[in-house]
């Protein structure tokens, strides 16, 4: 969109014109005259829709829904950051760079389907991206290629796969849809099935290879070395999620036997099936019924493991090659209340395994967090010789936050309440519960006219109630509040309410395998917060789960430890808790963890603070790195609450960073770690950090100013962790010709907000650093690799 435009107190004026193509409302330009406010239709030259609008006054402008709807094309545009994915280590067949991205087109009466692209490109040799990309291909073009009744699209009803299409056996039925007939469902069916590439927002696509060879299974060597053998030229395919109500999956290349040296080759990056999620399956149909609203729904990044499920109740029998799957579990972000799992062991055939939903815990919000998938060991109790024994067997999970709270709300009363105590549990009929959570707390609000003592009053009256469940228009099971004396609710005239409840506030232990919710983690005494980060799982020499460390929304940042009962632990209190006033409390995003040494031996935890949501915000977020000195006594796990005052401030240091005479100051006896508050005002941290080659990584974003403002300005920072390692070296170079690492912070301006930094290693051990901003743009950064006497021997891919 492009803005022209002037106003004064006499002649505020301007003139608006937006033309349609593709279903989208696209603004082309405002500027000023005298002119009255009307509005006249046209076509543009492309034989898409238009409307001209002139307005005489500026107040005119600001409140026109094109103006309004040009604003958040723009906003938006700042949102329009790449997910960049490069194999962790590349060898010859898997030199590539792979690239999400899309084009926001507004809102309001954008159209609801922003497009959306996954590309595939060749890096060169040293992991730079070469002046002239070579596309291998783009999965959006080749989507279009294919015919809509070729597409294998998945969903699930009760737990079990059917084909997305109208059949009351093998595919789903209007009540699956939530449409009144077969009518509306096949257009439903239609129009979905026909759908491009949407959005690829929150959603990081996941590449997916071939298991490693060099898993070592304590329990079962050589069960786990057939399974990965057995499909170590398995198809590769790259899932993402995407705002077209479907997780995709691309091909991205087969095992090429003949080739020299034998390898995969790049793919065609067609569709090879996608899957919408249960839950999910009845809000397709807006995409149909009401088409005009971008909305949210396969929006947050998948996990993909290899796991080990017993077949055997009894745990103690020998792993078998049968009983190791590849499986998917993901959310859906801001698309809904649920997580689920498929099995893709077979990349060309996906098992639907589970779904979790909020029918299943109040507990669930909408699943941002990333799942952190691992192994722990189980007890199970076995009679031998008589006596009771306890036996260790390995459980393999998926530690989840409970997600964002649905937002507050408020719709209007469509039948009358009578508050009588006679009728309590009461059944409370509304427009719609919208966003409400499954369940939680209501209020109803009536204004009314009475006469009180002989003159007339304006009376307003209130009642709070706690529902425990709901559907689209009634909340069940609700049980009120009398203190406001009033006892009858007139439908109409009756405002119902409700706000955001206990969803979010938990961390979810489930069993990988089926769903099943083994702990609810949480905490009243301080209250959690909303937990939308994905967690960081820390392992033992052994590969199992020792603790895991994840933040929340209201500053806490909590650690699960395991007890003595085999089960996690937070130990009463949040490890850390953010007690500053000054800057963001926000933990979104992940936390990244480093083993230190010297006087420092243990874990150090670096994580940032920001305003995901609010992007565009004034607020100034803050950095943290607290370190973590605490051997665990699984008969009696505690957890100390540290905060600032037991940390070193470095704020000074950060506002000074890219002063190559300021040094990394020392840490105060007795600290736990250090902080600083991010030297620029409304620069925040959005992304994870990264911990390479004992340096630390992150990224920051600061806003423009401004109602039409686009973008801002991304930083990068880079320098040695502390102490012992490298502490405060450079780890960023200032050219690719640089011979030495020179700079703390490199700053890129006019782009969106930056991802996280992404470490690939090729083949000899260089190391490069990408991370992608506006428009398809991603950065290839030097860093300081490993000595080059080290050499990689294996490489173990963590999901």
């Amino acid at each position: 969109g492009l803005l022209l435009a002037s106003a004064s107190a006499s002649e505020g004026v301007g003139l608006a014109l937006e033309t349609q193509r593709g279903g989208g409302w696209q603004t082309v330009a405002l500027s000023s005259g005298r002119l009255a406010s009307f509005e006249v239709p046209l076509a543009d030259e492309t034989g898409g829709e238009g409307r001209i609008a002139f307005f005489y006054s500026a107040d005119d402008v600001e409140n026109s829904a094109i103006f309004q709807n040009m604003v958040a094309q723009l906003q938006s545009s700042t949102f329009e950051f790449v997910a960049p994915v490069v194999p962790a280590v590349r060898t010859s067949d898997s030199n590539l760079l792979f690239i999400a991205s899309f084009s926001p087109a507004g809102s309001g009466a954008a159209s609801s389907l922003w497009p959306g692209h996954l590309r595939s490109y060749n890096l060169a040799t040293d992991g730079s991206i070469p002046d002239t990309l070579v596309q291998n291909w783009d999965a959006s073009t080749r989507l279009g290629y294919m015919a809509s009744s070729a597409r294998k699209i998945y969903t699930s009803v009760g737990g079990v796969r059917k084909n997305f299409l109208l059949n009351a056996s093998s595919g789903v039925t209007a009540s699956n849809l939530g449409v009144a007939d077969d009518t509306v469902a096949a257009g439903v069916i239609s129009k979905v099935r026909g759908l491009g590439l949407g959005d690829i927002f929150h959603s990081t696509p996941v590449l997916v290879g071939n298991p490693s060879l060099y898993y070592m299974d304590l329990s079962g060597h050589a069960a786990r070395l057939d399974f990965a053998t057995s499909i170590a030229h398995r198809r590769r395919i790259i899932v993402a999620g995407a705002n077209d109500g479907m997780l995709h999956a691309f091909d991205a290349g087969v095992w090429n036997s003949s080739a020299s040296p034998p390898g995969y080759t790049v793919g065609y990056g067609d569709e090879v099936w996608s899957y919408i999620p249960g839950f999910l399956l009845g809000n397709v149909k807006d995409f149909f019924l009401a088409p005009a609203t971008h909305k949210y729904y396969v929006d947050s990044p998948a996990a993909v493991a290899d796991i080990w499920i017993d077949s055997n109740s009894d745990h103690l029998d020998a792993h078998l090659a049968s009983e190791w799957h590849t499986y998917l579990v993901g959310g859906v972000g801001k698309g809904g209340n649920g997580y689920f799992a498929l099995d893709i062991t077979n990349p060309v055939d996906p098992k639907v395994k589970w779904e979790l939903t909020s029918d299943n815990t109040a507990v669930l919000g909408m699943t941002y967090s990333k799942p952190a998938i691992g192994k722990m060991k189980k007890i199970t109790t076995k009679t031998v010789n008589g006596k009771p024994t306890d036996f260790y067997y390995d459980q393999w999970v998926a530690i989840v936050g409970a997600g964002k709270a649905s937002p507050a709300g408020t719709t209007t009363l469509t039948t009358p309440v009578d508050l009588t105590p006679i009728h309590n549990p009461y059944t409370v009929s509304v427009g719609s519960t919208g966003d409400a959570s499954s369940s939680g707390q209501i209020t109803m609000t009536v204004t009314v006219n009475e006469v009180k003592k002989g003159k007339p009053v304006t009376s307003t009256y209130t009642a709070t109630g706690t529902y425990t469940s709901k559907t689209g228009t009634i909340f069940q099971d609700v049980s009120f509040d009398f203190s406001s004396g009033k006892y009858d609710y007139p439908a109409g005239t009756t405002l119902v309410s409700w706000a955001a409840g206990t969803e979010g506030k938990a961390i979810l232990v489930l069993d990988a395998g089926s769903g099943q919710i083994l702990q609810t983690l949480t905490s009243s005494n301080p209250s959690m917060g909303e937990v939308v980060a994905q967690p960081t799982v820390v392992t033992n020499n052994l590969g199992y789960i020792d603790r895991f460390y994840v933040g929340d929304l209201d500053g806490n940042l909590w650690r699960g430890s395991i007890d003595n009962t085999a089960n996690f632990d937070l130990g009463g209190n949040p490890f850390f808790s953010i007690g500053g006033s000054t800057y963001s409390r926000k933990i979104y995003a992940k936390a990244s963890v480093a083993k230190g040494i010297a006087a420092y031996p243990y874990w150090w935890i670096y994580f940032g603070t920001g305003d995901r949501e609010d992007p565009m915000g004034g607020g100034t977020g803050a950095v943290f790195g607290v370190f973590d000195d605490h051997v665990i006594d699984k008969r009696n796990v505690v957890t100390s609450n540290h905060t600032e005052n037991d940390l070193t401030d470095w704020t000074t240091f950060f506002a000074n960073i890219a002063d190559t005479s300021t040094s990394l100051p020392t840490l105060d006896t007795g600290t736990q770690g250090w902080f600083a508050s991010l030297p620029v005002v409304a620069e925040k941290v959005l992304s994870t950090p990264t911990v390479f080659n004992n340096n630390l990584f992150f990224t920051t974003f600061e806003p423009k100013t401004g109602d039409c403002s686009i973008g801002g300005t991304a930083r990068v920072y880079g320098f040695g962790i502390a102490p012992g390692y490298n502490a405060g070296n450079y780890a960023l170079f200032s050219s690719s010709s640089a011979s030495s690492a020179d700079k703390r912070v490199l700053t890129f301006s006019n782009v969106g907000i930056p991802s996280s930094p992404v470490v690939s290693l090729n083949s000899s051990g260089v190391a490069t650093m990408y991370l992608g901003t506006t428009g398809s743009d991603v950065k290839a950064l030097k860093i300081p690799s490993p000595a080059t006497t080290k050499s990689i021997r294996y490489w173990k891919e963590v999901f």
